[in-house]
């Protein structure tokens, strides 16, 4: 029997009937539920917490909850879990920039962004790792991002550098003998080298390099230094009397176009046709082959300006990176049905003849330790495989091989050039494109190496069954001359590649130890081996210099008027150019201010003459030279100092000599001479045109603001009058300024300083062979009798004294003609 009984329950806000009795199975049932609960969580108390609530307090990052990858990896999982239950949707990752900025078509891009300036094969490469500047119609590599000046010297010294030299156009001529022969001689001349159709080069073994002129302008109208090189003959016996000889001749791009030009005059060129190329899977956009012809003389001209690859390698070291990357194909046709243009030729006589001659003179010259023990100038085609399948799996320096050579009578004979050297189908622009064409891509390489490769990594014998690649080899002997540089310093190879194969080959001699280089390090091998590329009498030297001209003294101008050097109390005349024809003009006997033109002296007889003489003191023979011409000449510092570009070559005082000899007897370091600072004459004429100037524009300003006043009386409404008009008075003040800080018609160049101007610096800086700062410049010839009779008859005490533009100090150097 049961008692009403009520109690206050304050969840329901009011009373309730509590039972007198409860069953017990039921209640132990609930506790059970809540006993387990209770120790689950006694066992995992973090169980309730989010999982990245449940990590160290030093391992919590406020972006866990919204970047999974911020948590370990055995959580990710089960956070993106909780994220989704409970109602927030996960954050799909954003996109980089790299591909929110990608194109849909990356090729056209490409080909659009090709418009103003070509871009080499490699130029990716290039571009991450390069400072790229635009040269020539090319976006080409400069100097790399990393400090690479020591190294790139120590590669062309001891190692290997790799330059992509593929802006140099190629231009082929097809004729005659005799034809090519007469129109060249229009072009240069035998006394400053040997003809192109010298005995030495028409056999193709050789290649050769010529400087060409304007059409009969020698000594006059410079374009510049060209490399060529004849298409070999299979009849060895009948070169002189072949009809139709190929010669191909590869010319820098800067002056290009001239050289095309020339030729296409000089042999009465006309257009034919244009040879439409295919576009390859590549970065680099293939120009249509433009022909010319000359029906009368039975001639043809083709440019393959951007149809082939052209690899430098310079060092020691070349040899035995090309000897590993360089794998020369197995003689194994394809079947019938799958024959390459190339197997169809290296199953021919001549073809498989040409190949096992250039195979085996390979494989006996990879224990060479340097190219300049070969044959000089030697020209070598190879047959090899696609040089993808030669790299190694990671960066690998290169050393001659220890083999012994795989005939025995290949003693020290290497300076023998194999017969059928240069046989090849590179010279075929069907067989180069076909080459080209059937190339298949690296992804597609990579799948069919997964198919057929019984173990990942090693040779497979799909492989075996790539075309061949055709290229020519040409081989520079470097230095021969120890007084301007190490013997055999500069040596390497040129190599040509057909189209299509560029990154492929730049890759395969990276990945061998071959250092990359840009154009930075073509200027150190020249300044190293004493060369100018760009003389100042050529057409490129000339725009180069006026370039650097306007680019420098914008950069001067723009400076506040109390941090520019001033030249006038400095005495120079022309800090950021060299004045080269009124210097020979200063110099003449005549003292004539007639311009007259100068040139560079080139003739090698002439310049041993000149350098026996500095060698001896005598001036005798130097009276016949011309008077109008410049004596290329390397200076070399004394000790202390050093040179910036157009530096001054002076002409020392006997004193000055007699007071070096004094100061090195006591150890002295000090400059032998300072130029006394001038008085700049312009200097009160800036002042009070500058003056006037701001009165005038105070005046002019007054005059506008007394107008608007008067008009503002009268009108109700807002006044706009016209704008100052000044521009044109403040051009013409600015002018007028600039020609008083530095005049562009100095009145004279040789005496613009207390000693007489002998020449220029054209570029110089600190030379690791020498150990010593170093410059290559010009003197007047006119001024070698004087400098001779100023440093007296006493053998190799030729000295001239040079001065930086920024600098008033002297200092002697040592003169050598670059023969």
């Amino acid at each position: 029997m049961t008692t009403e009984k009520f109690e206050y329950d304050a969840a329901v806000g009011g009373t309730v009937d509590l039972p007198d009795s409860i069953q017990t199975y039921k209640y132990v049932g609930e506790r059970v539920t809540e006993i387990k609960s209770l120790l689950n969580s006694i066992q995992n108390p973090n169980q309730t917490k989010l999982v990245f609530q449940t990590l160290p307090r030093h391992m919590r990052r406020r972006a866990m909850s919204h970047c999974p990858k911020r948590l370990p990896r055995k959580y990710r999982q089960a956070h993106m879990s909780q994220m989704r239950k409970s109602g927030v949707p996960a954050n799909a990752k954003r996109p980089s920039r790299k591909y929110r900025r990608k194109p849909n078509n990356l090729l056209k891009e490409y080909i659009r962004r090709q418009r103003k300036n070509m871009w080499m094969e490699t130029h990716i490469w290039h571009a991450k790792r390069f400072h790229m500047i635009d040269r020539w119609g090319y976006r080409l590599p400069q100097s790399s991002c990393d400090k690479t000046f020591r190294s790139s010297f120590r590669a062309t010294a001891k190692h290997c550098l790799v330059q992509d030299m593929s802006h140099t156009g190629c231009i082929e001529l097809v004729a005659s003998v005799e034809t090519i022969s007469n129109g060249f001689q229009k072009l240069t001349s035998s006394r400053c080298n040997r003809g192109v159709a010298a005995k030495m080069y028409l056999n193709g073994k050789r290649h050769g390099s010529m400087n060409l002129f304007k059409i009969d302008s020698y000594p006059m109208g410079a374009l510049g230094n060209v490399t060529f090189v004849w298409k070999p003959v299979e009849n060895v016996t009948n070169i002189d009397n072949d009809d139709r000889r190929t010669i191909w001749i590869f010319v820098h791009a800067s002056f290009y176009r001239d050289v095309a030009n020339e030729i296409i005059t000089v042999f009465d060129l006309e257009d034919a046709e244009k040879v439409a190329t295919k576009p390859l899977n590549e970065i680099k956009l293939r120009q249509n082959v433009s022909i010319r012809r000359n029906e009368t003389l039975n001639m043809e001209m083709k440019e393959l300006k951007d149809q082939l690859n052209y690899f430098r390698l310079t060092g020691p070291l070349s040899q035995a990176v090309l000897s590993n990357a360089f794998k020369c194909k197995t003689n194994c046709p394809s079947p019938d049905d799958s024959r390459t243009w190339l197997d169809h030729f290296l199953l021919t006589e001549m073809g498989a003849l040409a190949h096992n001659s250039q195979s085996n003179y390979w494989s006996n010259i990879k224990t060479v330790n340097s190219p300049s023990e070969l044959c000089p100038n030697m020209v070598l085609a190879l047959n090899i495989e696609d040089p993808r399948i030669n790299r190694p799996k990671k960066r690998t320096q290169a050393f001659p091989s220890d083999e012994p050579p795989t005939t025995p009578k290949f003693n020290d004979s290497t300076l023998e050039i194999p017969e059928f050297n240069a046989v090849s189908q590179i010279w075929d622009m069907q067989g180069r494109n076909a080459v080209s064409e059937s190339k298949i891509s690296t992804h597609e390489l990579c799948t069919q190496r997964n198919k057929n490769a019984l173990v990942p990594g090693e040779r497979c014998a799909f492989e075996d069954t790539l075309q061949a690649v055709p290229v020519l080899l040409m081989q520079r002997p470097g230095s021969s001359d120890s007084k301007f540089s190490r013997l055999g310093y500069g040596c390497g190879w040129d190599v040509v590649v057909p189209a299509g194969y560029g990154i492929s080959t730049w890759m395969c001699l990276i990945m061998w130890g071959a250092r990359a280089g840009g154009l930075r390090e073509s200027e150190t091998v020249c300044r190293e081996s004493g060369f100018d590329e760009f003389e100042p009498d050529t057409l490129t030297g000339m725009r180069n210099s006026e370039e650097k001209h306007q680019e420098l003294r914008e950069k001067y101008f723009k400076l506040p008027q109390n941090k520019r050097p001033n030249y006038n109390k400095l005495s120079i005349n022309s800090p950021f150019k060299c004045l080269w024809s009124q210097l020979v003009n200063d110099w003449k006997n005549n003292n004539t201010n007639a311009d007259g033109g100068f040139y560079v002296l080139r003739d090698p007889a002439h310049l041993q003459l000149i350098q026996k003489s500095l060698d001896s003191g005598n001036t005798t023979g130097l009276t016949d030279l011309p008077t109008n011409c410049l004596v290329p000449i390397t200076v070399t510092m004394d000790s202390r100092g050093t040179l910036t570009n157009n530096s001054l070559i002076c002409l020392p005082k006997p004193s000055d000599l007699k007071r070096d000899i004094r100061k090195k007897s006591n150890f002295d370091k000090e400059p032998v001479y300072e130029e006394p600072l001038k008085v700049d004459p312009n200097e009160n004429e800036r002042k009070t045109l500058r003056s006037n100037h701001l009165k005038l524009l105070k005046r002019l300003r007054r005059r506008r603001v007394r107008v608007k006043r008067r008009k503002q009386e009268t009108s109700d409404r807002r006044v706009i009058i016209a704008k100052p008009g000044t521009a044109k008075l403040i051009r013409e003040q600015l002018d007028k300024m600039r020609e008083l800080w530095l005049p562009e018609n100095p009145t004279s160049v040789r005496n613009q300083c207390s000693r007489e101007v002998l020449g220029f610096v054209t570029f110089s800086n600190f030379s690791f062979i020498e150990a010593k700062v170093t410059g290559t410049g010009y003197i007047a010839l006119n001024s070698l009798p004087k400098l001779l009779k100023s440093c007296g008859k006493v053998k190799g005490n030729v000295r001239v004294m040079v001065r930086s533009t920024n600098s008033r100090q002297y200092r002697l150097a040592k003169v050598k003609v670059k023969v």
